[in-house]
């Protein structure tokens, strides 16, 4: 019996598949985005399709002048072997990126060059908090220029004067337009913890209560919730939020509503 079992073991092994294995390098994953791949050039049409679609003709701009200097002609007359290599192709139509390319080239502000990389200036309307971190742009968003993330000026509570339980934090966030952007979300428990500044205190909540004070720049609008909903939600019947007057982080029933809010979060451009 056990040299029958010997015999099997030795034909298994004989029998068994060989794979060739190569690690993948950078290459590698640079073929994975087709259209980049399949320009001469490797533009980042992924990126500048984006950019146009959240409205930020300058961004798009610079992206696609980066690795080319005739962006205008080729806006116009390029072969677009990208739209080719376009994964969206397999389902109905790839995407026009050459005459998005245009698109990008006709929204461009020419009094800004046409360099690569295009100076942002400030708006007229744009102010800084009192460290510089925080921009306030006048449009109800706030960018920090630490973590790149860009936050709604106003929490819910601000904004409609009452408490949202986590469910109606989640609905409130989807419909965002804030900013004229419509990707908001409701951060993660790590991202409040960017904004949690142990150093300030402020009284910004909906009932100016003098002996509960907020950790948070008075760059934010006054008005505020005392703790903010978190996307995370812990077992079947609570989700965690973060608490502004202490630095705590807590986990409740989801349709708790006192005192809370939420407080929008994207990432800037």
């Amino acid at each position: 019996m056990q040299h029958i079992n010997s015999i099997s073991c030795r034909k298994l092994m004989v029998a068994r598949p060989k794979f060739k294995v190569t690690l993948p390098d950078i290459e590698y994953y640079r073929e994975q985005i087709l259209c980049q791949w399949a320009c001469p050039i490797n533009t980042g049409a992924g990126r500048y399709v984006c950019e146009i679609a959240s409205s930020n003709y300058e961004e798009a701009y610079s992206i696609a002048r980066s690795p080319n200097p005739l962006v205008y002609s080729l806006g116009r007359v390029c072969g677009h072997p990208c739209e080719t290599a376009c994964r969206r192709g397999h389902i109905d139509e790839p995407i026009s990126i050459r005459a998005l390319k245009r698109t990008a080239t006709d929204h461009h502000d020419q009094s800004k060059g046409h360099h690569s990389k295009i100076v942002k200036a400030e708006k007229k309307d744009e102010k800084r908090s009192s460290d510089g971190r925080f921009i306030d742009h006048g449009d109800t968003t706030i960018t920090d220029t630490k973590s790149g993330m860009m936050w709604t000026k106003k929490d819910s509570y601000a904004d409609l004067g009452k408490c949202l339980d986590w469910n109606d934090s989640t609905d409130y966030v989807s419909k965002l337009r804030v900013g004229g952007y419509s990707d908001w979300r409701v951060p993660a428990i790590s991202e409040l913890k960017t904004i949690y500044e142990e150093s300030k205190s402020n009284n910004l909540t909906y009932d100016h209560n003098p002996k509960v004070l907020l950790h948070l720049d008075s760059v934010f609008a006054d008005g505020a919730a005392y703790w903010y909903w978190s996307s995370e939600t812990a077992d079947s019947c609570c989700a965690r939020e973060f608490h502004f007057n202490s630095g705590k982080v807590d986990g409740d029933p989801r349709e708790s509503c006192n005192d809370r809010g939420v407080r929008a979060v994207r990432l800037g451009r």
